[in-house]
């Protein structure tokens, strides 16, 4: 809960799910600057841990991610897109699956595919990233409640 109180994706999220009355049940955060190609080492480190962390969850209801959408690691040109098609094959094909973005990030196809809904955030600054992550977890529980049937 480091993030309780910061007006980041992950921040909007916690206060949303708060005032929804929605239980978290976070694994973690890691991030850094963007520079360069991303290490294949820190990638499978950051995929196993995220994969772990949804696991020891147990039965969720719907999974909020923030990512950046420009990510590449060695020998991985579309890292979101990967890492989504790892975390689907974790959650099935009907858990809801809402995704953050950095307003530089791409949707490819994989995430296309893997995601249930893709928000990247619109202004840069990027201000807007805590609505960004109110909104995930809003959409996420429409999903959820069976008012919102996404398509992509």
């Amino acid at each position: 809960a480091g993030h309780r109180g910061v007006r980041d994706s992950l921040g909007g999220m916690l206060d949303a799910a708060e005032r929804l009355g929605i239980e978290v049940v976070p694994t973690f955060a890691t991030s850094t600057e963007p520079s360069a190609t991303i290490a294949r080492a820190a990638y499978d480190e950051i995929r196993d841990r995220l994969l772990a962390g949804i696991r020891a969850a147990g039965e969720i209801d719907a999974l909020c991610l923030a990512l950046h959408g420009a990510g590449v690691a060695e020998g991985i040109d579309d890292l979101e897109g990967t890492l989504l098609g790892e975390v689907r094959a974790v959650v099935g094909p009907d858990l809801p699956v809402v995704v953050t973005l950095d307003l530089h990030g791409n949707q490819t196809p994989a995430m296309v595919e893997h995601a249930s809904i893709l928000l990247n955030c619109h202004l840069y600054p990027h201000t807007d990233m805590y609505e960004r992550g109110i909104e995930a977890v809003e959409l996420a529980q429409q999903i959820v409640e069976g008012s919102l049937k996404p398509t992509m």
